[in-house]
């Protein structure tokens, strides 16, 4: 995707209280005329926020002045009761939404897949730096199509968590395995250690050189991981390089 100015909307039902204790930089000053306000100075960017017919709360950032920080402006507030944030993107027709919520470890080697078949709810996943973040796109600047691009994200941010809960499942996996050698190893070599002296980690078997990989020749974690240590084959016969 081309990079484009974005700006980060933010929405929360009305609650002077509420909204006081997240915004603690406007000192519970909160104008409640419905007109837009601008922050407080920050030291990135800009803000403005505005009191919607005493029911939402909308708050829109901006590291500098664009054609979308303004277009947004006149966005009624989406169909929603989160208090949330979200980030927006986009111009002429072609727009994306996303939220720290839709974000996994990657990039990943079937991404490609998924992408294909994601494109037919008009989602997509992102890849930035190390993590791959869903988004949603949409058409319109209106408050009808971004509240139909958020649940369509919802959904999605749904699907990534369960892929978390699959990666955390496996990652408990391989880690209980290696505690086990590193148990192993403990109870084979400590009486023979002096006290406090450090328990050799298990053997790893060969292990080829290190290597870095440049940054945009990283196509997926599993191959980020296999440029970082190539291990042939990892067993619990003693301390490394006994």
């Amino acid at each position: 995707m081309t990079k484009v100015d974005g700006i980060t909307y933010e929405q929360c039902p009305w609650n002077r209280e509420h909204v006081s204790a997240i915004y603690r930089n406007l000192g519970g000053n909160i104008d409640e005329s419905g007109s837009w306000r601008d922050f407080p100075p920050r030291a990135k960017g800009i803000g403005i926020y505005r009191v919607y017919k005493m029911s939402r709360f909308q708050a829109i950032f901006a590291r500098r002045p664009s054609a979308l920080y303004q277009a947004a402006q006149t966005l009624d507030p989406v169909d929603s009761e989160a208090d949330a944030e979200w980030e927006i993107r986009g111009s002429d027709g072609r727009y994306w939404v996303t939220t720290s919520f839709a974000s996994v470890p990657g990039p990943f080697a079937h991404q490609e897949h998924v992408n294909a078949w994601l494109d037919r709810h008009a989602l997509y996943l992102q890849n930035r730096r190390s993590f791959v973040h869903g988004v949603a796109f949409f058409t319109e600047l209106t408050s009808g199509c971004l509240t139909d691009a958020m649940h369509r994200l919802t959904w999605l941010e749904l699907a990534i968590r369960d892929v978390i809960k699959a990666i955390e499942a496996a990652s408990e996996s391989a880690w209980q395995q290696h505690e086990q050698c590193s148990d192993e190893i403990t109870a084979r070599v400590i009486d023979q250690l002096p006290q406090d002296e450090i328990i050799p980690v298990p053997d790893t078997g060969p292990i080829t050189p290190r290597a870095r990989i440049p940054v945009r020749a990283k196509s997926n974690v599993s191959e980020v991981l296999s440029g970082l240590i190539q291990i042939e084959s990892t067993t619990c016969d003693g301390p490394a390089n006994e």
